[in-house]
């Protein structure tokens, strides 16, 4: 773990592993500094975030909505097509990327509900007030974490309710993302014993999306991290992912923000720095893309 936040570069994103308590709800952790006066990038498609703004402002366009300003402790839902982010610097933010089992625990509520949105968090977590002002007084990765660590370990459900179905769905669904280049929804209805309305009700109120666009979604971020890091591998999987190559063209910028071409010889670098973690964080570790 870092014992301070350094600055070598200008812009930086680093993740951080929460505590071992919250690994089946938490992704990862991650601070993002920018020491630049402004910033506009576009951002991929991603899990649901817990984001603390310790400075800076900025304001964020979700689904081609005009942009709107990004609380100083906001929630940002499921997102399902790429965003717009900017930022007047300098910028830091801590955050925590939250899997579709903490989105149960901690949020409790419909995840279509905030699809593509962003509301203030404080309200979901009344203590998070109290963590922002922690981490202004302390800005060390580790005093972030510990802070972030306790509010949520804090959070969860008590033992008797932390097991239900869901438990067993994400599971099976979380793999199911990971079994082929293109998961197909004949796959998933297989493995679970539940109807085709129950199967799309259940992941929209864990992932916040019907199953065919949870497939889509990480079809294209599979193939944006694989033409970054293996362009060999992805000109084999995106063969069998994809219709053809404008198929892939579209989705790969409707879930990115970028066309192919654009993410293998120029990626702004706030794209750069999501895309260099292979696995995304958009599942516990994804051991197809390590």
């Amino acid at each position: 773990m870092f014992r301070r936040l350094e600055r070598a570069s200008p812009i930086g994103l680093r993740h951080v592993a929460p505590s071992p308590a919250l690994r089946p709800y938490v992704s990862s952790f991650s601070v993002f500094h920018a020491d630049l006066a402004e910033i506009d990038e576009p951002m991929r498609a991603d899990l649901p975030q817990l984001r603390f703004v310790l400075a800076g402002q900025s304001e964020m366009s979700l689904a081609g909505r005009p942009p709107e300003p990004l609380p100083p402790i906001s929630l940002v839902g499921p997102t399902m097509a790429a965003a717009r982010f900017r930022a007047k610097g300098p910028m830091l933010m801590f955050s925590a990327a939250l899997l579709p089992a903490g989105w149960a625990a901690f949020v409790r509520e419909d995840a279509m509900l905030y699809r593509d949105r962003q509301i203030d968090a404080t309200h979901i977590f009344p203590a998070a007030g109290d963590v922002l002002d922690a981490m202004a007084r302390l800005p060390m990765v580790s005093a972030m974490t510990e802070a972030l660590d306790r509010l949520l370990i804090g959070a969860l459900p008590g033992p008797r309710t932390r097991i239900d179905l869901s438990s067993r769905f994400t599971a099976i669904t979380d793999r199911w993302l990971l079994g082929a280049p293109s998961p197909d929804v004949g796959d998933l209805l297989g493995q679970l014993e539940l109807s085709a309305r129950q199967v799309e009700r259940l992941a929209g109120r864990l992932y916040g999306a019907p199953p065919k666009l949870l497939a889509r979604k990480y079809r294209a971020l599979r193939s944006a991290s694989l033409l970054r890091h293996d362009p060999a591998q992805w000109q084999a999987t995106a063969a069998e992912a994809f219709y053809d190559q404008s198929h892939m063209i579209r989705e790969v910028r409707h879930f990115t923000g970028l066309t192919p071409r654009r993410l293998q010889i120029d990626p702004p670098i706030m794209m750069r720095l999501s895309l260099e973690r292979r696995n995304l964080d958009i599942l516990p570790p994804l051991a197809a893309l390590t």
